[in-house]
Order: structure tokens, then C-alpha cells, then sequence
């Protein structure tokens, strides 16, 4: 089984992370140079709070989640652009937020 519980504590700094878990009973994919990829079977994941880098909520199930993207190079820069797609089957939740990290404003539900 794989899972993930990173319960953080209040940092003024960086903001306030109420929950942070994931869980799935099995996970694989690749992390490559112009790429990645992902498939995890019977999955969950929680996620609320407000920092620098993210703010808003989640709350999604899934029994086969599947992402892939490609990486860009930009010319004349040291950053990469990201291009990726992902797929769930049986799946519900709700998803409002914006990820700096990931780079990423998303709103989603079913």
C-alpha cells in the first residue's frame, strides 16, 4: 500500500496547511528529462489550506488515475514549460486551487 500523511505545523512564513494526505494502494511512474509519467490504482487524496505556493482545496477519489506530460525547454531561459494530460476512471470529488509549485490553476468536480 502506498500513502502519504505530511501533517505540517502553522508556519507564519509559508502560510497554513490544514491537510495534506494521500493515499493509494498501488502507484508507478517515471520522472524523466522531457517527461513523466503515472498510473495509480485506488486513490485518495485531501488537501486544504493557504501558503506562498497554494491555496484553496481538494477532496478526490479515484480507481485508476493516469497523468503524462511532456517538458519544454524555453529558448533564452532556464525554465521548462509543461505540458501534461491525466485521465480518471470511476472517480468523484471537488478541486479548487492554485498550485505555484506545479504551476497549475485548476477547477474541477464530478
Amino acid at each position: 500500500m502506498d500513502y502519504t500523511l505530511k501533517p505540517l505545523p502553522p508556519n507564519l512564513d509559508r502560510g497554513l496547511t490544514i491537510v495534506n494526505a494521500e493515499a493509494g494502494i498501488m502507484s508507478i511512474g517515471g520522472d524523466y528529462r522531457f517527461g513523466s509519467w503515472s498510473l495509480t490504482t485506488v486513490s485518495a487524496e485531501a488537501k486544504a489550506g493557504a501558503s506562498l505556493d497554494y491555496i484553496g482545496f481538494c477532496a478526490d477519489a479515484a480507481l485508476i488515475r493516469g497523468e503524462a506530460g511532456v517538458r519544454i525547454k524555453l529558448p533564452f531561459t532556464k525554465k521548462k514549460l509543461f505540458l501534461g494530460a491525466g485521465a480518471d476512471a470511476i472517480s468523484f470529488g471537488i478541486r479548487a486551487y492554485y498550485d505555484s509549485e506545479r504551476g497549475r490553476v485548476e477547477i474541477w468536480f464530478i
